[in-house]
């Protein structure tokens, strides 16, 4: 959730290493934090891959797409992405 420290979320994945973490963007507000956090989540494990959901603009959308792989529309979506990945 919000309120997980940014950087207990990266020490997860960098000693975890998950196959695919999956992240919500409540608002556009949050696009340049939640920018800085997907590319540090890369850096902590460049092969993770990275799923976001919670957002329908656009323009955001077009942003997001450099950081991620796949977009969810939806929770039936996402799911289905998660299995294909």
């Amino acid at each position: 959730g919000g309120s997980v420290p940014r950087h207990d979320l990266i020490e997860s994945v960098r000693r975890l290493r998950p196959d695919l973490i999956c992240l919500t963007m409540k608002s556009v507000a949050y696009l340049e934090s939640t920018i800085k956090l997907l590319s540090e989540l890369r850096q902590a494990a460049p092969g993770i891959r990275i799923m976001i959901g919670g957002i329908s603009i656009p323009s955001v959308r077009n942003i997001l797409s450099q950081y991620v792989d796949v977009i969810a529309d939806d929770f039936r979506l996402g799911i289905e992405a998660a299995a294909r990945l």
